[in-house]
């Protein structure tokens, strides 16, 4: 407790300095490093560091004294990314793959097994990613739970696996590594499992604190990667991150914390806590050691091992995944853990799949300044210094590229996944730099005996296929698909991609492949009726007004589809015949897959959230009730970064207010609760509706305006004497953000459901920009959250048409 003491009296002293000298112009720390502000450390303890003062540090031990600032994602702005191809490749020449370090070439796998791969490991472990220590404690499995669910169509067995890390050297600092899996119950033989960076099912929102759900978990839910992995005879594991490594490089406030304050004492997460903290007693970093990104995979490792304890696991068939900065951290875990037999790399961007060389996008820059550099080795942030002891270095001084990380991987099965800017998976993830990492990486994975992308080596010419075009033909794949930021929609051709190379190394015929139509009709507790005559529609979706409604194919129309190819197909000349014959899925008929929008499901960590609102409703006082997510749930807020509380009471105090936005929460999640006792028991005068922000991403724009189209008609129907006010999605991120194209759309659609009676439709979006369209920092900080000010202009803007609503 002394020590603690003395950290934390350290730390208010570093703080004050820091504070007293803030960046000009707003620009961060890591942008105009100075050698005046030296982060001092504590005699004894560990330390308690902000992300500046870590950051800081690290400059300090590399002798750096400028660094170039990362780029603006905004083309326009100042210093702003490049997105031109034209002026994309400043550093065309990557460094060799195929040649060791004696200049003599590798021409055969033992050259690569013996000696080129581990240079390649040194080189990435030293100057990216970091070596991790000899000394990290070891880790104790523990199953703390396990209930029986339904995954798939199927009964599955869920469990939650802790690892207790040693910290018998460190008592204060405390790493537990939280894991799930979910097995077929009915299963004989080992099954292939694909373990995922996230937020489990037993654990809490990361938007709030909340036990998480004890039971009870049979309600309906959309088709999940749980479900397509257990449908097609797989198991799936989740691992939690942020319960191995933080992610920031020092302190940072939780801003979602219900009970967030300023003035709270620092608790020092970062890189003097977590297992990396915990390795060094609490102490900073050195340049060669481990970031976040190798911690992660460390972690992952860590649940791999428990998994071959598993009887029903086969080992050798365990795969990593993970979207963005959980896809760097997957790509990492397979490249340096051998025991990984296949991986799913999504949207991973730089730190990933994509080219430090590249100008396009997010730089070398970016993950060197204080955003991201604890991601990385401390010794990456050289590449990115303008002034030091050792000169100026840029990207192309780094001796290796991220072509060689993926080179790691080979001859195992390989998925690199991304989705299109349109849809929020933005060009600063730089897709074609990660395409040309793939096919830089080719000559390892053929020298393994592994098949490549079927394209030449020439990564400076070569394109990367149109959106929905598979290279899906070897152990190293590639497939764009037609969503956003997320791996979702490629994750059915992961597995069927995975079961036939298995099956081809085995010798065995490859399982059906399983389709997320098929997952959602297994897995939703309401029954669809469907005949020739009705549009296909989600299994067990919600109904949706015919305003909103997507045209679908009927069951007939379908048919005649099929019909028209087989007619093709068999008149088609030799050659094509030949081509549709060695590669069968390459044309098909397709339904249009179900919308999980309008399927109610109620995610495990709402449960709690949920049942109060019931008993609220059942109390049934509420003259208007507000629903939605957290920007809704926020108004209950009374401290923190997003406080609504005061300008609620200062307007609509007058009125008996129930309050059921739940943050995180999503269409389908309101359409259940309003399903399941939410709407039951009061009888509001009116609803003031906004919900769907964090269906983007996940959903298309139409599916989420059919989503809210149900929601309003579940409302019709739960309150058939209330007035809604259904208002469109507020605007979010800046204003070159492909996801303010997509909610434009939604709210162009759901304005649609305005009928003048019942529901009165109001964007209110634009009274929270400035001229430019960006959200100024004191409406919403984190661009997406009102603030104080935030809730007055929206009860500025709703006031009077809200008083109209609630008049008898």
């Amino acid at each position: 407790m002394l020590r603690l003491r003395i950290c934390s009296l350290a730390f208010i002293a570093l703080a004050v300095l820091l504070l007293s000298n803030p960046p000009a112009n707003g620009q961060n720390p890591a942008d105009t490093p100075s050698t005046g502000n030296s982060a001092a450390i504590p005699a004894s303890g560990p330390v308690v560091f902000t992300t500046q003062q870590d950051h800081q540090n690290m400059l300090e031990q590399l002798q750096i004294t400028k660094l170039r600032p990362g780029r603006n994602g905004d083309a326009k702005a100042q210093n702003g990314a490049n997105y031109d191809e034209a002026s994309a490749n400043p550093y065309p020449n990557l460094p060799e793959l195929m040649k060791l370090e004696s200049g003599e070439h590798v021409t055969t796998p033992d050259q690569w097994k013996q000696s080129r791969r581990a240079e390649v490991v040194e080189l990435l472990e030293r100057e990216v990613y970091g070596r991790v220590p000899s000394n990290v404690p070891e880790v104790q499995w523990e199953v703390r739970e396990t209930r029986e669910i339904h995954a798939g169509g199927k009964a599955a067995i869920q469990k939650h696996i802790v690892g207790v890390v040693d910290n018998s050297a460190c008592p204060e600092i405390a790493v537990n590594i939280s894991m799930s899996l979910t097995l077929p119950k009915d299963v004989s033989g080992r099954v292939p499992v694909l373990m995922t960076f996230g937020w489990t099912p037993f654990e809490p929102s990361p938007f709030f604190q909340e036990p998480p759900r004890r039971g009870d978990t049979d309600a309906p839910r959309p088709p999940s990667r749980e479900d397509k992995l257990i449908a097609a005879g797989w198991g799936c594991a989740v691992i939690n991150p942020g319960s191995v490594q933080d992610d920031a490089g020092g302190f940072q406030r939780g801003p979602f914390s219900r009970n967030a304050n300023a003035d709270a004492e620092p608790t020092g997460a970062g890189l003097t806590r977590g297992i990396i903290g915990l390795t060094n007693l609490g102490q900073p970093r050195k340049p060669d050691d481990w970031g976040a990104l190798r911690a992660w995979g460390w972690g992952a490792s860590r649940g791999l091992d428990y998994l071959e304890t598993e009887p029903s696991v086969d080992s050798k068939r365990v795969g990593i995944a993970g979207v963005s900065r959980y896809g760097k951290a997957a790509l990492v875990a397979m490249a340096f853990d051998e025991r990984f037999g296949m991986g799913l790399i999504a949207s991973s961007g730089a730190g990933g799949t994509k080219l430090f060389r590249r100008n396009f996008g997010e730089s070398l820059e970016n993950l060197a300044g204080s955003g991201a550099y604890h991601w990385m080795a401390g010794n990456y942030i050289r590449y990115s210094a303008e002034e030091s002891s050792f000169g100026r270095r840029t990207a192309n001084d780094l001796p290796v590229d991220s072509h060689m990380t993926l080179a790691l991987c080979a001859p195992r099965l390989t998925f690199i996944s991304h989705g299109i800017p349109e849809k929020g998976d933005a060009n600063w993830l730089d897709h074609q730099g990660s395409f040309m990492s793939a096919i830089a990486a080719q000559p390892v994975f053929r020298l393994l005996g592994a098949k490549d992308l079927g394209r030449s080596d020439d990564y400076l010419t070569e394109r990367m296929p149109a959106v929905n075009v598979d290279l899906l033909d070897g152990e190293l794949a590639w497939r764009q698909h037609d969503g956003g930021h997320t791996d979702g929609p490629n994750i059915e051709h992961f597995i069927h991609w995975a079961n036939v190379r298995f099956a081809m190394k085995d010798g065995s015929e490859p399982p059906l492949r399983q389709t997320v139509a098929a997952s959602a009709t297994a897995t939703v507790a309401v029954a669809a009726v469907q005949s020739a005559e009705t549009r296909t529609q989600t299994p067990g979706g919600a109904e949706v007004p015919d305003v909103v409604r997507i045209k679908r194919p009927t069951t007939e129309e379908l048919a005649v589809a099929r019909k028209a190819l087989a007619d093709f197909v068999q008149s088609a000349d030799p050659k094509t015949k030949a081509i549709l014959e060695e590669f069968p899925g390459l044309i098909e008929v397709r339904e249009p897959r179900p919308n999980s929008a309008i399927v109610p499901s109620l995610a495990p960590f709402f449960r709690q959230k949920h049942q109060a609102n019931v008993a609220v409703a059942k109390e049934g006082k509420a003259e208007l009730l507000l629903l939605g997510d957290s920007i809704t749930d926020f108004w209950r807020n009374d401290s923190g970064p997003f406080a609504g509380k005061a300008v609620l009471d200062q307007h609509f105090g007058q009125w008996n207010i129930a309050n059921f936005g739940i943050a995180g929460d999503t269409t389908q999640g309101v359409l259940y609760r309003l399903q399941n006792g939410e709407g039951e028991g009061i009888s509001p005068k009116a609803v003031m509706l906004m919900i769907g922000t964090n269906n983007t991403g996940r959903n298309s724009a139409e599916e989420i305006a059919e989503g809210i189209g149900a929601v309003v008609l579940q409302l019709r129907k739960s309150f058939p004497n209330a007035k809604i006010l259904l208002l469109g999605i507020f605007p979010r991120s800046n204003a070159n953000d492909p996801v303010r194209k997509t909610i434009e759309q939604i709210n162009t659609s759901i304005s649609k459901l305005h009928d003048g009676d019942k529901v009165h439709y109001l964007d209110i979006g634009s009274e929270f920009l400035d001229a430019e369209g960006n959200i100024p920092s004191d409406v919403m900080s984190d661009a997406l959250h009102p603030g104080a000010k935030g809730y007055e202009i929206w009860a500025t803007a709703v006031k009077s048409h809200l008083t109209k609503l609630m008049s008898p």
